[in-house]
């Protein structure tokens, strides 16, 4: 008999607390327009091609490409006419 004593209280918040949500749902206006969400399913999209950047060869990877050296990292690849090395207009 003393669980109703906490069980009452308890159903009278949860009640105000849902007849506040109804109240703060009425004026935000998520009742204003209950015909068109239910239609808006049968209705086709539109069809936007997406744009893709056409690749020139020079971008573009190539898988068996191996990756480059970094420049200034002190490597072989650094010195003046080794395979790899920026030419001397690339150079900073």
């Amino acid at each position: 008999m003393n669980i109703i004593f906490f069980i009452l209280p308890l159903a009278l918040v949860f009640a105000a607390v849902m007849v506040w949500a109804f109240f703060w749902a009425a004026r935000k206006g998520q009742f204003d327009d209950l015909d068109t969400p239910p239609l808006r399913v049968l209705m086709d999209d539109e069809f936007v091609p997406k744009k893709t950047p056409a690749a020139t060869p020079s971008s573009a990877p190539t898988p068996d490409a191996a990756p480059s050296a970094v420049v200034g990292d002190g490597g072989a690849s650094d010195a003046p006419g080794a395979p790899g090395a920026p030419a001397d207009s690339e150079r900073a």
